[in-house]
This record gives structure tokens, sequence and C-alpha cells, in this order.
């Protein structure tokens, strides 16, 4: 697990951390972290939460979404992520919810989403 919760931690989230496979749960929520997530980070195999909430990250997200098989929560609200959401995220089968409110991503929302069997909650917009 890494929890770095309301700290007040500024500087971005090193590139190392996506070399972290056994990492199950990401939350830096409420901080004041920038710049864009390491690419390895979407994708870690055994990542339950990622929450990113309530920061200052753009960039976009990466199709390698698609590889985070045990990937429940994605929480990007309150950032600046850019783009849209890659139709690879379709392929995280475990997601249950998703919250991208806030930010500058596309309002277009992949149609392969529908796929998501599990997902029983979406929030997006502003």
């Amino acid at each position: 697990k890494l929890l770095m919760l309301q700290n007040g931690f500024t500087g971005g989230i090193p590139a190392s951390y996506g070399n972290c496979t056994s990492l199950t749960r990401l939350r830096v929520c409420n901080n004041s972290l920038s710049g864009e997530v390491p690419s390895g980070i979407w994708g870690l195999p055994k990542v339950t939460i990622i929450d990113l909430n309530l920061n200052q990250f753009e960039g976009p997200v990466a199709p390698s979404i698609g590889d985070a098989k045990s990937l429940a929560q994605l929480l990007l609200a309150n950032n600046q992520f850019s783009g849209e959401l890659p139709q690879r995220i379709s392929e995280a089968a475990s997601l249950v919810k998703i919250d991208i409110t806030s930010n500058k991503l596309s309002e277009e929302i992949p149609a392969t989403i529908g796929n998501l069997k599990k997902l029983s909650y979406l929030s997006f917009g502003i």
C-alpha cells in the first residue's frame, strides 16, 4: 500500500513506482502533487485502488489502464487530466467505481465502458 493522504506533498510520482508490481493500493489524494502520472502506474497488475483525487496531475490516462486487471476504483477527480479515456479501460474488468469529475478530459466516454459488467458508479463532468 502507498498511502499519502492530506499531507501537503508537492512534486510528482516517481517513475519507479510504476515498477511496484505488488502494490495493491495507490492513494495519494488531497495533496499538491503535479505533473504526469508515470505510465507504469496505470497498468499495475495487483492495484485495486488508484486514488489521485484533489491534486494537480495533468496529461492523459495511459492505455495501459487496460492491464490493471484487479483495479476496482479509479478516482481522478479534481485534477487537470486531459485527453480521452482510453478504449482499453474496458479491459480493466474489475472496475466498480470511476470518478473523473472536474478535469479537462473529453466528455466523450468510450463506448467500450459498457462492457464493464461490475461498474456501478460513473461520475464525470464539471
